[in-house]
């Protein structure tokens, strides 16, 4: 089941011009790894001003493979990044249900993590 919740162009461009923007970024955050407070502070900024630098080429290219991730499937990258934050997210949405609505829910999740193998859950 695909997300809900609209892709943006930027999100698109994150993801395939990573390097280029953690460049940037680092640029200015004074040498800044990513992952420290400067560098996440300064980051929104870096995106934009990557975007401001592509041409109508590459940001049509981008509109195609945002498009193609809305109707098939984001990229197996971006779906193992989500799978491991949704852990959390499902341990706290059943806390939720369970004390809000005094009902469980069994869920059999099922994905491939960054080494090809594949991980199930219960």
């Amino acid at each position: 089941m695909l997300s809900k919740r609209k892709l943006s162009v930027r999100q698109v461009a994150c993801h395939v011009y990573k390097e280029d923007i953690a460049t940037i970024a680092g640029e200015r955050a004074n040498g800044a790894k990513p992952g420290e407070q400067s560098y996440i502070a300064g980051f929104q900024g870096s995106v934009s001003a990557f975007m401001e630098t592509l041409d109508e080429e590459k940001m049509l290219d981008l509109e195609h493979k945002r498009a193609e991730w809305m109707k098939q499937s984001h990229p197996i990258e971006v779906q193992q990044k989500k799978a491991e934050k949704g852990h959390l997210y499902l341990k706290e949405s059943a806390e939720s249900q369970y004390k809000e609505m005094g009902m469980r829910s069994v869920v059999w999740e099922f994905h491939k993590n960054k080494d090809g193998g594949r991980l199930f859950q219960l």
